[in-house]
């Protein structure tokens, strides 16, 4: 029996920015900060980081049923309209004053010289969508424009477990 261990072939890899290539938590509690001051409401450094974690929309939603803030028991603005102002003001925050993790350059770097990196991500702009709500792929262009097929659900599911 042999003590190598063949490595696997990887065709591309995905590096979530939130948290991993940027340290975003900063930028979330200064959103929340300045979002629930507007209402009226002043959250400490420790209740904020008990909720960390959460979707904007359940944090906003826990906020609202522990602590709520004036006129908060109207429903308005609603809590999704209030995480939007928070992903509205962590995105402004992150684009402004947001820098790579220690050792991201050189990562990125490596994974670009493998042809596995593609330098024109725009994260922020494109993957907003994770925050607000649910979404819906359509592989229809690239199925036109490739004759790419997605891979049925069943399938994926069945190669995963």
């Amino acid at each position: 029996m042999s003590d190598t261990v063949a490595a696997p072939h990887i065709s591309a890899v995905v590096l979530d920015m939130d948290g991993l290539l940027i340290d975003t938590e900063p930028a979330w509690r200064a959103a929340e900060t300045a979002v629930f001051a507007e209402l009226g409401l002043r959250l400490s450094e420790d209740e904020m980081l008990s909720t960390m974690g959460r979707r904007p929309v359940e944090m906003v939603a826990h906020w609202r049923r522990m602590r709520p803030w004036p006129g908060a028991e109207t429903g308005e603005p609603s809590d999704a309209a209030i995480a939007d102002r928070v992903i509205d003001r962590m995105v402004a925050h992150v684009r402004a004053r947001g820098e790579p993790m220690e050792g991201v350059d050189r990562a990125v770097a490596l994974l670009r010289g493998l042809g596995l990196a593609w330098p024109l991500m725009r994260e922020l702009r494109e993957t907003e969508y994770q925050f607000r709500d649910a979404f819906v792929m359509d592989s229809a262009t690239a199925e036109g424009t490739f004759g790419l097929k997605p891979t049925p659900w069943e399938k994926v599911v069945a190669a995963t477990v």
